[in-house]
C-alpha cells in the first residue's frame, strides 16, 4: 500500500485486505498494490512457517487464503482506479512490469535508476516460500479439480489483475484436457502405489500429485486407501478424486497398519509402494528402484534417502543398512519399494502396533530364514513432511507409548530388539 500525501509510503500485511475500505477512509489518497497467489502455493508455504500453526491445523491454510482475497476482490471492483492487481510469477519474474505501470497509471516518478528499483524488487521475494510451479502441473490440476470455491475465486483475480500470471491457467473442461494417468488400471501393473489417508485433504492432494508427476512411462495402479475421514476439507477432496475416477477404498478408522494391509490385499502388483498422505513421491524409485528389484530378483526391499521439508528442511543420507543396525533401531522408512512375496511371508503390517509397524515388518523378515535382501539408492526418493503431531514425534515425545511399542516389539522378536532410536532426536 502507498499513500501520497505527501511522500509515498506505504506497509505488507495480508491482514490488511480485511480493512481496506477502513483505510480508505483514514487515507483516501491511499492506492493498493495487491499481490495474489495460487492457493495451493498458499498452502505449501503456510506450511513452513513458525510457529508452526499451520501444520497442525492444515484445512486452515486454504480458508485464510479464500477469505483474504475474496475481500480484495470486493475491493479492488469497488475501486479499480486505486488498484494494482499482480500476480506472484509476474512479481518474481518481470518485477519491470510493476515500475512501467506504476509510471504509467499513477504517474509516478523513479527516484532512483530503473536497474537499481528491478534489483529492490527482486530482493523482496523469498525464494524459499515463493517457488515457481508450471500451472499444468498435476497438483494444480487436482487442486483446481478439488477446490470449486477456490478455483472460482482464483479465475475472478486473474480477470481482475492489472498484471496477469506468467503461464495460462487451464480451466478447461474440455475432453482434450490431458487426464491424470493413475486413474487407469494397468492390465498387469509392476507396481501398486497405496495412499492411506486420514483427514488430512489438501496433504492428500500434493501425495497424489507427486505420484502422477513420477509415475512417467511404468504400468502403476494407484489405490488410495481413506481410514474413516470426517474432516469436511478431507471429505470434499476424496469426493471429487473418486469423481476424477482414482479408486478409493473406504474403511472406518482402524488406524494405519489397517489401512496398508487393505492396500495390500485390494492391490495386485508384485512390487508395492506405501506413501503416507502427508508425503511426497519423487521419481528415483519409479526410475531406478523399479529397475534394480527387475535386475536382481533376491532384493526385497528398495529404500533411498529423504528430503524433509514443513518444519525442517534437511537431506536425510541413510547409507546401507546392517541386519545388525537394524535390530537396534529403525532405519528405513515405510515409503520403499517392497515385494508383496515379503508382505505375504510376514503376514502383512501388525495393527496392534500404534507406531513402528514399519519397524515390525522388518524384524518379522529379519527374523526368518530368508533373512531380509535389501537394496539402497544414494538419492532422494521421497519428500517426508515434518510437523509437530505427527505420529513419530508423539511417538518421541512420549514415554508411555514409547514403553507400549517396545513391549510389544521385544514380546514378538526377543531380546535382539535394540533401543528403537529413543536415545537420539527422532
Amino acid at each position: 500500500m502507498t499513500i501520497n500525501e505527501p511522500w509515498p509510503w506505504g506497509w505488507k500485511d495480508p491482514r490488511t485486505t480485511l480493512f481496506l475500505n477502513q483505510w480508505l477512509q483514514l487515507a483516501p489518497g491511499a492506492k493498493i498494490i495487491a499481490v495474489y497467489r495460487d492457493p495451493w502455493e498458499v498452502v505449501d508455504a503456510l506450511q513452513r512457517l513458525k510457529p508452526p500453526v499451520f501444520a497442525k491445523h492444515p484445512p486452515w491454510a486454504l480458508q485464510i487464503w479464500e477469505h483474504y482475497n475474496q475481500a480484495l476482490a470486493r475491493f479492488i471492483q469497488q475501486h479499480p482506479e486505486r488498484c494494482i492487481l499482480i500476480h506472484s510469477s509476474t512479481l518474481s519474474q518481470h518485477p519491470e512490469q510493476l515500475i512501467d505501470t506504476l509510471e504509467r497509471r499513477w504517474g509516478w516518478v523513479k527516484p532512483t535508476p530503473r536497474e537499481t528499483l528491478i534489483s529492490d524488487l527482486k530482493e523482496l521475494v523469498r525464494h524459499d516460500r515463493l517457488r515457481d510451479r508450471s500451472n499444468q502441473s498435476p497438483l494444480a490440476e487436482l487442486h483446481q479439480a478439488c477446490s470449486p470455491a477456490a478455483t472460482t475465486l482464483l479465475c475472478r483475480l486473474d480477470a481482475l489483475a492489472t498484471l496477469k500470471r506468467t503461464k495460462h491457467l487451464d480451466t478447461s473442461s474440455d475432453q482434450t484436457t490431458p487426464k491424470p494417468r493413475l486413474i487407469q488400471q494397468p492390465v498387469q501393473p509392476e507396481l501398486s502405489i497405496v495412499i492411506t489417508s486420514h483427514n488430512q485433504g489438501d496433504f492428500l492432494l500434493e501425495a497424489v500429485a507427486s505420484a502422477e508427476a513420477a509415475c512417467g512411462n511404468r504400468r502403476v495402479e494407484l489405490l488410495i486407501v481413506d481410514d474413516g475421514s470426517t474432516e469436511a476439507r478431507t471429505v470434499e477432496v476424496l469426493h471429487h478424486l473418486d469423481g476424477l475416477g482414482y479408486r478409493i477404498l473406504k474403511q472406518t478408522n482402524k488406524g494405519l497398519p489397517s489401512a496398508r494391509n487393505t492396500g495390500i490385499a485390494n492391490t495386485s502388483a508384485p512390487i508395492l509402494l506405501f506413501l503416507d498422505d502427508d508425503n511426497r513421491l519423487l521419481p528415483p524409485y519409479l526410475e531406478q528402484g523399479l529397475d534394480l528389484m527387475h535386475l536382481h530378483h533376491k532384493i526385497e526391499v528398495v529404500y533411498g534417502n529423504r528430503q524433509e521439508f514443513g518444519t525442517s528442511s534437511k537431506l536425510r543420507r541413510i547409507g546401507r543398512v546392517s541386519p545388525e543396525a537394524l535390530w537396534q533401531m529403525n532405519r528405513i522408512d515405510n515409503c520403499s519399494l517392497i515385494r508383496r512375496t515379503l508382505l505375504e511371508r510376514t503376514g502383512g503390517y501388525d495393527q496392534s502396533l500404534p507406531a513402528f509397524e514399519d519397524w515390525d515388518l522388518w524384524l518379522t523378515a529379519l527374523g526368518q530364514p530368508q533373512g531380509l535382501a535389501l537394496g539402497y539408492l544414494d538419492v532422494s526418493c521421497f519428500e517426508y513432511r515434518v510437523r509437530p503431531d505427527s505420529m513419530l514425534q508423539r511417538l518421541f515425545t512420549s514415554k508411555p507409548l514409547q514403553e507400549e511399542v517396545m513391549g510389544i516389539l521385544r514380546n514378538k522378536h526377543g531380546s535382539r530388539v535394540g533401543h528403537g532410536g529413543f536415545r537420539t532426536s527422532p
